[in-house]
C-alpha cells in the first residue's frame, strides 16, 4: 500500500512539473509600445549637456537612440545653448520661442578621470589592479511653455581601461594577465552606452507573454 502511494505521488509530481514545463515553453515574446511615446511632445529641441566630458559625441548619440525606437521624430539641434543656461525656466521658455520648438531636451553628463581599483581574494590565490573610467547620465523633457519637467531618467556605467592580474594555478603556478585600451576609445564607448541606457523609455521592449 505504502509503494502504491509512493507511486502515486511521484507520478503527480511528474505531472505537475510536465504541466510547468508546458507553461514556460508556450511562453512567446511580444514586442510592446514604448514607455514614453515621443509624438505627444510636439518638435524637440536638444541643448547642449553640461558637466565635465559633454561633447557633441553624447549629443549625436542620443539623438540616433531616439531615433532609433522611434524614427521620424522632430529633433532641432541647439547646440549654441548650453542645459545649464536652460535651467532658468524664464530662460527655457524664451528659448523655446525663439527656435519654435515645443518642448526641450536637457542632458548632464559626467564622467569621471581613470580611476584605479586594487583587488584581492581572501585565499591570496589571485589578485588584480583595474583601472576604469565611470560616468553617469541624466536626462529630461521639458515643455518649453510652461517649464514643467515631462520626463526624466538618469544612468551610470564604467568601462575598463586597463586590468593587470596574477592567478595561481596548482599545475602552472603563477598566471599573470593584462589589457590594455585606448583611453579616448573608451570613453565613447562609455558614452553610448550611457545614451543607450537613458533612451530605453523612447525604444519597444520584448516581452515574454504566455
Amino acid at each position: 500500500m505504502k509503494k502504491k502511494s509512493r507511486c502515486a505521488i511521484g507520478l503527480a509530481v511528474g505531472v505537475a512539473l510536465s504541466v510547468a514545463l508546458a507553461s514556460v515553453g508556450c511562453a512567446k515574446r511580444v514586442q510592446v509600445p514604448p514607455r514614453i511615446d515621443l509624438g505627444g511632445y510636439g518638435t524637440l529641441g536638444i541643448a547642449r549637456f553640461s558637466g565635465p566630458g559633454a561633447g557633441d559625441l553624447a549629443l549625436r548619440e542620443f539623438i540616433a537612440f531616439v531615433h532609433r525606437g522611434q524614427p521620424g521624430t522632430p529633433i532641432v539641434e541647439l547646440r549654441q545653448l548650453s542645459s545649464d543656461s536652460l535651467r532658468d525656466p524664464a530662460a527655457l521658455k524664451k528659448a523655446a520661442k525663439q527656435h519654435g520648438v515645443d518642448t526641450m531636451i536637457l542632458g548632464d553628463l559626467r564622467l569621471t578621470e581613470v580611476k584605479p581599483k586594487l583587488s584581492i581574494s581572501n585565499f591570496l590565490t589571485k589578485g588584480s589592479l583595474e583601472a576604469s573610467i565611470q560616468g553617469s547620465l541624466h536626462a529630461s523633457i521639458v515643455d518649453g511653455k510652461s517649464g514643467a519637467t515631462l520626463w526624466s531618467s538618469s544612468t551610470r556605467a564604467s568601462e575598463a581601461v586597463a586590468h593587470v592580474g596574477v592567478e595561481k594555478n596548482i599545475v602552472h603556478g603563477t598566471l599573470p594577465t593584462a589589457s590594455l585600451r585606448d583611453v579616448e576609445t573608451t570613453r565613447m564607448r562609455l558614452v553610448r552606452r550611457l545614451a543607450d541606457g537613458v533612451t530605453r523609455d523612447f525604444r519597444p521592449r520584448i516581452v515574454k507573454q504566455r
